[in-house]
């Protein structure tokens, strides 16, 4: 799945019957905001590269947001940066930006 959203746009999708709803839209010239909307129970993660090869990703599992950072084909490592995202939310619907 990729979604793609240039300067001052609103992209989304609904996957699994609408089990998970995405939008992306831009905050600025330079932040971006995820809202996810995901069933109690699921999870769903977002990663920024090509491949997993040094990568800052997240994802959102029981209501709970982890930053991570992927060094290759395996379980990312908590991020040692903790500061580069801002998570909100509760009741299946998430915003991060």
């Amino acid at each position: 799945m990729i979604l793609i959203c240039s300067a001052f746009c609103a992209s989304s999708i609904s996957v699994n019957d609408g089990k998970l709803d995405i939008s992306v839209s831009m905050v600025d010239s330079s932040n971006i905001k995820f809202t996810l909307k995901v069933d109690s129970g699921d999870w769903v993660g977002i990663g920024f590269g090509d491949d997993m090869n040094n990568h800052d990703m997240f994802y959102v599992s029981d209501g709970n947001f982890y930053d991570c950072y992927a060094t290759g084909e395996s379980t990312p490592t908590t991020d040692s940066d903790q500061a580069d995202y801002t998570f909100t939310g509760s009741s299946g619907t998430y915003e991060i930006s």
